[in-house]
């Protein structure tokens, strides 16, 4: 590392650090306070409680906040460097522009893996812990998840639809369930019981009804049971995971998700919102890197970038950047997407990075 990579990245790493702090606590006192004071003052939660909500709401919100503050930076950084002829003197030493901006983009690149290491692995275990604390500790409800449907295949062939009211997370237990079971469209058999039990290996369905059924649809045969085993492979974790909302998944468990919604064909915007997921993982950690491209160059200027001027800048970019992204998830989640959501997810990135490169160039004449 040179002189003059250390320099840069020292210029960032202040107002990367105050940019951070700065943004966070905008955001939480915009949203999250509001939802703590109101679950404390009006609903009687505990504070312990109420902030124990909040922590595990706090790596979703530095996710979002990070890129931002990446984007401070550069401009308060570059800004300083511009209107101090920084940048002159080391262009007639004989440095070139993209050689000063090679330090912020090792910067943003290290910030944007490490942002996205976090969105992937702490953001995924936090929302699922504050959705649980909310639904058990807060609105005093048993973890139970509603309208329940598996797709598996036989190894015979035979694609198995199991369908339940409700699925009781804490006793594994299924309820009001129904089986069927089709061989090219054709319904063969159908089966219906009370409830369905995680023994540990298998699923047992108690009190239930097997209908077996002739080539037009109708019943052939009928026969009633109080146990009986049904070839369900889907333990009670996963079938729990794949029933969470999709920013409780980790990349590779959308990933898995998403090779499960491709067999069943009948889930299409649930799989439009697994692959928006997936993407936006690493889209938006990679923001930050983005942002450099664009906030560096747009800083150059003959005066010093005050930190309120730097500041109303990056939220001027920052809600263009935001406003796209929401236009591109409406887009490729709908019922009607014009693109897939793969390229969606990355739209705003390629864009704003093509924009940022333009600047580059234009600065280094």
């Amino acid at each position: 590392m040179t002189i003059l990579d250390r320099y840069v990245a020292k210029e960032l790493l202040g107002p990367f650090l105050f940019g951070l702090a700065t943004f966070t606590i905008l955001f939480v006192a915009s949203g999250p306070l509001f939802e703590i004071a109101r679950l404390i003052v009006l609903h009687g939660v505990p504070p312990f409680l109420a902030l124990q909500f909040l922590l595990y709401k706090m790596p979703a919100i530095l996710v979002l906040t990070t890129p931002m503050a990446t984007l401070l930076a550069s401009i308060l950084a570059f800004g300083r460097l511009s209107g101090e002829n920084e940048i002159v003197a080391l262009k007639a030493g004989g440095i070139h522009f993209s050689r000063v901006m090679a330090p912020a983009l090792v910067f943003a690149l290290v910030v944007s893996l490490l942002t996205a290491w976090v969105n992937d692995r702490l953001v995924t275990r936090a929302n699922l812990l504050a959705g649980n604390l909310k639904q058990t500790r807060i609105d005093m409800v048993p973890l139970r998840i509603q309208n329940v449907l598996i797709h598996t295949t036989t190894p015979e062939g035979i694609e198995r639809f199991t369908f339940a009211l409700e699925f009781d997370e804490q006793a594994n237990v299924l309820k009001t369930v129904s089986v069927l079971d089709f061989s090219r469209q054709t319904l063969l058999r159908m089966t219906t019981a009370e409830k369905a039990v995680w023994d540990g290996k298998s699923w047992r369905f108690e009190n239930g009804v097997v209908h077996n059924m002739d080539k037009w649809g109708r019943i052939d045969f009928e026969s009633q049971f109080l146990s009986a085993y049904i070839d369900i492979p889907r333990d009670p974790r996963l079938l729990a995971r794949s029933q969470r909302r999709m920013e409780e998944l980790s990349r590779e468990e959308l990933r898995q998700e998403i090779a499960n919604l491709l067999k069943v064909k009948l889930e299409r915007r649930k799989l439009r919102e697994a692959l928006w997921e997936y993407h936006v993982k690493y889209s938006i950690p990679f923001a930050s890197l983005v942002f450099v491209t664009i906030g560096a160059p747009f800083a150059l200027r003959p005066h010093r970038t005050s930190s309120s001027l730097g500041i109303g800048m990056s939220l001027v970019l920052i809600l263009i950047y935001y406003i796209s992204m929401t236009l591109c998830a409406t887009l490729g989640t709908g019922d009607f997407p014009l693109l897939p959501a793969a390229i969606l997810a990355w739209l705003p990135n390629v864009l704003f990075t093509l924009i940022g490169l333009g600047l580059i160039v234009r600065a280094s004449k």
